[in-house]
């Protein structure tokens, strides 16, 4: 089967083009920061977007390419809605044309600060932010084109390997290998959301692709958890007992107090369930980062350090440096990475 996916650098992207690969799809993907010039596709370009589909010929279309930080959303609404919103409609319209299923990856966001939790997709679409609002106006262009005939996923917060974003667990694991002691937080941790793990979003959208059910899913997990203790399995994971949580008690602009989903029958896809707990989400998450960084301790230094010993910077899965700090020091700014060619790159949903 032949599946094109639109974001394919991302988090959700390179996990899902490996999997899907390793399954025996034939897989292409495009995405504006691809580092292979023929990938280099924006969705906002038609023209482009309709030689990649008469090229691929896809059967499937996983459309996962947006502009996902809530905060640029807010900074650049206008681009907001070019990437999220008239280039799924583009996405969508091609699909239509070339008779390819499409599975579009929508977001928690559209409906805001819900007054049902946990929430179902029977809620009304109250976005608070921009980022929401391009996914409601996103959903819209996909009914409008393509009728009953897609998947919409909901996601709520996807997390795992590979995710190199600040999202909450990464952000955690970041910082408290740089050293930071007590580690700064956004918000008061009392924020909740519903934690799903990259496997099991692999499997829904698998089975989104080779199925032949339609309709609007949430995509989450039926258990919502509060930033405070989900930043806590992280350090326990890590072996840090004596690093502490500083929240600074402001949120992100256009952020949420809860995310919970309803995923009752007829609220998530039909035959799919998630597989994975929390706790053992994070423990997969916090062993690929360790294997990754190159850990070490010494007497001296009993903080997890990332390098060798006498430090010296060394690049990080973040595409940074961080230089290893004792408990004594104050954290150094981390370094910047060779600079690389700037994109303007819509990137995959959180």
């Amino acid at each position: 089967m032949r599946v094109l996916i639109t974001g394919h650098t991302g988090f959700i992207g390179r996990n899902l083009h490996a999997y899907l690969k390793g399954e025996g799809f034939e897989v292409a993907g495009i995405d504006v920061a691809s580092p292979r010039a023929d990938e280099q596709v924006d969705i906002r370009d038609a023209d482009a977007l309709g030689r990649v589909f008469a090229r691929v010929r896809p059967e499937a279309v996983v459309h996962l390419a947006a502009l996902a930080s809530v905060p640029l959303c807010e900074k650049r609404p206008e681009y907001a809605h070019e990437v999220n919103a008239d280039g799924t409609r583009a996405v969508a319209r091609l699909c239509a044309k070339h008779g390819a299923w499409l599975v579009f990856m929508s977001s928690a966001a559209v409906y805001g600060n819900p007054a049902l939790l946990p929430t179902p997709t029977t809620a009304p679409q109250r976005p608070v932010n921009v980022y929401g609002e391009t996914k409601v106006l996103g959903e819209r262009h996909i009914r409008e084109e393509l009728g009953a005939d897609a998947v919409i996923f909901r996601l709520f917060n996807a997390y795992g390997e590979r995710c190199e974003r600040s999202y909450v667990i990464p952000d955690v694991i970041r910082k408290a290998l740089s050293g930071l002691n007590p580690i700064p937080m956004q918000g008061l941790g009392s924020e909740a959301r519903d934690f799903v793990y990259i496997r099991d979003v692999l499997t829904a959208i698998r089975q989104a692709v080779e199925g032949d059910v339609s309709g609007t899913y949430n995509l989450g997990t039926g258990h919502s958890t509060d930033i405070r203790t989900v930043a806590g399995l992280v350090i326990r994971e890590l072996g840090l007992s004596q690093v502490g949580l500083r929240f600074e008690d402001e949120s992100r602009v256009g952020d949420f107090r809860v995310s919970w989903a309803d995923v009752s029958d007829g609220n998530t896809l039909p035959g799919w369930a998630p597989a994975w707990a929390l706790p053992d989400g994070v423990r997969n998450t916090v062993s690929h980062y360790v294997s990754r960084v190159r850990l070490s301790r010494t007497p001296e230094n009993p903080w997890l350090a990332i390098g060798e010993h006498p430090p010296r910077a060394t690049p990080s899965i973040y595409g940074q440096a961080f230089t290893p700090v004792t408990r004594d020091q104050p954290p150094l700014v981390p370094l910047r990475a060779p600079a690389r060619r700037p994109v303007e790159r819509p990137v995959e949903s959180p």
